[in-house]
C-alpha cells in the first residue's frame, strides 16, 4: 500500500514537472525573436555543413586535386581560429546583432564567387581562410544571442530547449546533402548553399532589436565599460 501511495505521487510529480516544461518551451519558442533566432540559425547552419561536402565533390570530382583539397581544409581550419578570437572581441564591440547579419551575407556572396573560384591554389586558400573567419566569428556570436533574447528567468531551459531542438538539425543535413549531390551542376549546388545563408541573413535582419522583457540591445555593444564593471562586481571593501 505505501509503495502504491509512493509511486502515484512520483507519478504525480513527474506529470507536474513535464506541464511546467511544456509550458516554459511554449512560452518561449511563442517569442518572435527567439522564432527568428532559430530560423536562421537553422539555415546557417545546414549552409555551414553543406560547404565542406560541395567543396570536397567539386576539388575531388572536377578537379581531381587532393593537394587543392587539403589546402582549403588547412586554410578553413586557421580561418576558424582567428575567426574565434577576433569574433569575442567583435561581438563585444559591435554586438552579436551585426556579426551574424554581416557574416551569413558575406558568406552568401562569397558562395557565389567560389562558383569561379575554386580549381586555383590562391582563391581556394582565399576562400578557405575567408569562410573560416566568418565561421569563426559568428559561431561566438551565435551562442551570445539566447542569452539576450530569452528572459532572465528561464535561460537555462530556454538554451536547452533551443540546443536539444537545434540537435534535430543533424538527421536533416545528411538528407540535404544527397539532395545537393544530385544536382549535377556544381554552380547550382553554390547558389542552393548561397541562397540558404541569404534566407538567414534574412532571418536575422528582421529580429527585434531588444530582448524579451526589454532586454539588451541586439544591435549594442556587449561589453560594459570599466567603471560600470567595478560598480556592478567589484565589491566595496
Amino acid at each position: 500500500m505505501e509503495w502504491t501511495s509512493s509511486a502515484s505521487r512520483l507519478r504525480t510529480t513527474c506529470s507536474r514537472k513535464f506541464v511546467e516544461l511544456w509550458k516554459a518551451y511554449v512560452l518561449i519558442f511563442s517569442q518572435k525573436s527567439v522564432q527568428r533566432y532559430f530560423l536562421a540559425r537553422t539555415f546557417s547552419r545546414i549552409s555551414t555543413n553543406l560547404i565542406p561536402v560541395v567543396v570536397s565533390c567539386e576539388l575531388l570530382k572536377q578537379y581531381h586535386s587532393a593537394t587543392l583539397l587539403s589546402a582549403y581544409l588547412t586554410a578553413f581550419t586557421v580561418g576558424l581560429a582567428v575567426g574565434s578570437i577576433a569574433g569575442g572581441y567583435l561581438t563585444d564591440r559591435y554586438g552579436p546583432w551585426a556579426i551574424l547579419l554581416g557574416s551569413d551575407t558575406i558568406r552568401a556572396f562569397n558562395s557565389v564567387v567560389a562558383i569561379w573560384a575554386l580549381g586555383h591554389l590562391g582563391p581556394t586558400l582565399s576562400m578557405g581562410l575567408f569562410l573560416g573567419i566568418l565561421g569563426g566569428a559568428a559561431a561566438v556570436a551565435v551562442s551570445v544571442v539566447p542569452k539576450k533574447i530569452i528572459p532572465a528567468d528561464q535561460i537555462a531551459v530556454g538554451v536547452s530547449s533551443l540546443s536539444s531542438v537545434g540537435q534535430l538539425l543533424f538527421l536533416i543535413i545528411p538528407l540535404t546533402s544527397m539532395g545537393l549531390m544530385a544536382l549535377r551542376s556544381p554552380t547550382l549546388r553554390w547558389l542552393v548553399v548561397a541562397l540558404l545563408y541569404a534566407v538567414a541573413a534574412v532571418q536575422f535582419a528582421l529580429m527585434p532589436h531588444f530582448g524579451a522583457n526589454g532586454g539588451p540591445n541586439l544591435k549594442g555593444p556587449c561589453s560594459i565599460s570599466g567603471r560600470d564593471f567595478r560598480k556592478r562586481f567589484v565589491p566595496r571593501p
